[in-house]
């Protein structure tokens, strides 16, 4: 992740601290179910990166 997504994802964690902050580098795939927020892979207040 570049040094610009990271301070943009630091920026939505701060204005909400339970959030749950994903970020997807350009160009990849994301398959179905990777990005599913109800597992115990993404936890509230942390920042996800696929």
């Amino acid at each position: 992740m570049s040094q610009r997504e990271y301070i943009n994802a630091k920026r939505i964690q701060t204005d909400a601290p339970n959030s749950i902050v994903i970020t997807v580098k350009k160009g990849d795939a994301v398959k179905s179910g990777d990005l599913s927020v109800s597992g115990k892979n993404m936890q509230a207040g942390k920042i996800h990166h696929h």
